[in-house]
């Protein structure tokens, strides 16, 4: 098939079915517009049928009213006739009063009766309910009733007087709903003329007419009873299709009266039909148009398309495989034209990937090559500058060390030997003292250069650490009684290290000593050096030793290790130096941060013993 026929096809579904919404919904929209302009219109029409019956009700009520007035004043005018022709003229003068009127005096007897062939004379009613209510009301009463064979009638009451001396009475008109063609036969006319069924009902749900296709046994009927008792007007539909109704009252308010009316739909709305067909006739005629202009539109998409196609062919290369036609259509060759070029595209573009992943392989192994080149120069470098470095210090050292070690001990000898031949006088003895304290001094600068200088040899045993931190806190106590330092150790008696116990106590020695020293020359109470002990269960085991001193100076940080520096005035800068050699050369690490207790923190690790380690002990 063609694409300009398959476009033809497919534009008119779619303008088919878009045509098809459009007309459901126009025409549901339609006729929710149409059903309430006639609820409207029928409600319209049932309001004025009840304000017309209350007109004639208060024309009937009038007519009454008049003859009250003539019975009340013409027993006050004498010479005018007797009281039956006195209303007697009255009835005949009236054009409403066509259904016969009775006065009643108040104890239920019947005085007086129009036309004549209405009983009258022994008539009583001495117990109706009706007498009372009209004797006591002060305007027209309007009861509605249905006697034991179904007739209904409307009785309207007026009291009036019977004599001058004001005995009272009341005049009742009997309306016959049935019969009285003059009140109700309109309503009856008109609501057949309108092709609609009627229902006329009373106070108490009493229905006083109905027609055929009415009654109190719809559910819709007893709603509108029930509304129109309210004084309310309404609509409602019951029912669907072709069986659908329409129900309409309104309150006569004229006694509590109410019309009820229903129709059916098809009856009311003949319209809805017509414009039904005209909606029908409209779709057809867009469909047709679509059908034409989805062609006409087909054959300018499809040249287009054609000539795409053309061109996509010629730009794939002549060794691509036809795999056939996909669609029989123009769409079908473009897509072919397009397969043939997607997948030289494809082989290219995988022979580009392939190409640009070798590229990247070889770029990261050469990246990677030059940085673990770079880092082995660096970390060469690094080590040539330090052992050149430590070697230059160690000569340096050594010569300075011999040097000073020779020239102390005469130095010693001839101040021990001035002060033998001098009688040993008190002056020169405290000059032997300085000198002999500056000796000392200068012996251990050159034990420290020489213990610097010379690589560390280590050997290991398992030893308790415990034993080691008591040791050298012993080593310095004198020290730290000295400057009144409280040194405090909590070392578990369980851990043993693995660890050349002489370099190691020198360590602890050192930092002990750092500590004392730190919080001596430091105005914080009390003077403090902690020295505690941390397992990390990894193999290892932390040291730390806390002072109360100054802290650390921010510009320090890792320059404490390296020789020479320090903030002592009298120091060497070789303490920390040297621990920091052999803690390194024990594979663990040293640090130095600010403390808890508000000075510094040493902490350094060293190795856990092991079994192997332990059997080298004991061996």
């Amino acid at each position: 098939m063609r694409l300009a026929t398959k476009t033809a096809l497919i534009f008119s579904s779619f303008a088919l079915f878009c045509v098809g919404v459009t007309t459901l919904l126009l025409l549901r929209e339609s006729r929710a517009h149409m059903a309430e302009a006639v609820s409207e219109r029928q409600a319209l029409f049932a309001d004025a049928q009840a304000v017309a019956l209350r007109e004639r009700l208060d024309l009937v009520s009038d007519a009454l009213t008049r003859l009250s007035r003539i019975v009340a004043q013409n027993e006050l005018v004498e010479g005018v006739g007797s009281r039956d022709e006195r209303l007697n003229n009255g009835w005949r003068q009236s054009t409403v009063l066509r259904g016969g009127v009775q006065l009643f005096d108040a104890r239920g007897d019947c005085q007086w009766a129009a036309p004549s062939n209405i009983p009258c004379r022994g008539l009583s009613y001495h117990n109706a309910s009706w007498l009372r209510m009209a004797d006591d009301a002060a305007v027209t009463t309007v009861i509605g009733d249905v006697d034991n064979v179904g007739h209904a009638s409307v009785m309207m009451l007026v009291a009036t007087r019977l004599d001058p001396s004001g005995q009272r009475g009341v005049l009742r008109a009997v309306l016959d709903v049935s019969q009285d063609d003059l009140v109700f036969g309109p309503l009856v006319r008109r609501a057949t003329r309108s092709k609609g069924e009627l229902g006329i009902v009373a106070p108490g749900g009493v229905v006083l007419y109905a027609s055929r296709g009415i009654g109190p046994r719809q559910l819709f009927f007893r709603q509108a009873v029930s509304s129109v008792h309210r004084g309310e007007t309404g609509t409602a539909t019951d029912g669907s299709g072709s069986e659908r109704e329409l129900y309409v009252w309104a309150p006569v308010r004229t006694g509590g009266m109410g019309l009820v009316y229903s129709w059916k739909w098809d009856r009311i709305d003949p319209g809805s039909q017509k414009e039904l067909l005209e909606l029908v006739y409209i779709a057809a005629f867009v469909l047709i148009m679509a059908l034409v202009l989805g062609y006409v539109m087909s054959r300018f998409v499809a040249e287009p398309i054609r000539a795409l196609a053309t061109k996509v062919r010629e730009m794939a290369p002549s060794t691509q495989t036809d795999t056939g036609p996909l669609r029989g259509d123009e769409i079908g060759a473009l897509q072919n034209a397009f397969s043939d070029l997607s997948s030289n595209l494809k082989e290219r573009d995988a022979r580009i990937r392939l190409d640009m992943t070798q590229i990247t392989e070889l770029a990261e192994s050469l990246e990677r090559r030059v940085e673990e080149r770079t880092r082995e120069l660096r970390e060469a470098q690094a080590a040539l500058v330090e052992t050149e470095r430590l070697a230059v210090i160690g000569q340096a050292g050594a010569i300075i060390s011999h040097e000073l070690r020779n020239s102390l001990n005469a130095v010693g000898m001839g101040i021990d030997l001035l002060i033998r031949n001098t009688d040993g006088r008190a002056e020169l003895r405290e000059v032997q003292q300085q000198i002999r304290s500056e000796v000392s001094r200068l012996r251990a600068l050159s034990d420290d250069l020489l213990n610097f200088t010379k690589e560390p040899t280590l050997r290991r045993r398992a030893v308790p650490l415990q034993l080691l931190v008591q040791t050298a806190a012993a080593l310095i106590q004198d020290h730290a009684q000295t400057f009144n330092v409280e040194v405090d150790v909590d070392v578990p008696a369980s851990i043993r290290v693995d660890v050349d116990s002489d370099r190691i106590q020198s360590v602890i020695v050192n930092a002990l000593r750092n500590g004392v020293e730190a919080a001596s020359a430091s105005e914080h109470t009390p003077r403090r050096v902690v020295l505690s002990v941390e397992d990390s269960h990894d193999g290892r085991v932390h040291v730390r030793v806390d002072d109360t001193g100054d802290g650390v100076r921010a510009d320090l940080g890792e320059r404490a290790f390296e020789p020479f520096v320090t903030t002592k005035r009298t120091g060497t800068g070789l303490g920390l130096a040297t621990a920091a050699r052999f803690v390194r050369a024990h594979g663990g690490t040293i640090r130095l941060s600010p403390s808890p207790l508000g000075g510094a923190r040493l902490e350094f690790d060293i190795a856990v013993a092991t079994a192997a380690s332990e059997l080298r002990a004991n061996a």
